[in-house]
């Protein structure tokens, strides 16, 4: 922000400061793989491997349900008493 104040002003010296400290920043170093272990993408086709186009499909689909909620692995007995807890921990029902 204060880049951008003193280039309208005409400070050409505030320029070259913030150049020089991007410049002094230490760069990240890239993540090395190691030879044994083989990359996200190929880690994805590995487990993919065995499955027809369709179920790889289907697979996507049931991943983009569950990230959205729609299916879940509590039952509605465990979600009743979760309600329960947060009635008891917010003072609406003693326990």
């Amino acid at each position: 922000m204060a880049e951008t104040t003193d280039k309208k002003q005409g400070n050409s010296d505030a320029g070259e400061a913030g150049k020089a400290t991007r410049a002094a920043k230490p760069a990240k170093a890239a993540r090395v793989s190691k030879p044994d272990e083989p990359d996200a993408d190929q880690q994805v086709v590995n487990l993919l491997e065995g499955f027809t186009p369709e179920q790889v499909a289907a697979l996507e689909r049931t991943r983009e349900a569950v990230q959205k909620g729609l299916y879940s692995d509590i039952t509605n007995e465990h979600k009743k008493l979760l309600f329960v807890k947060w009635l008891v921990e917010h003072d609406k029902i003693a326990s």
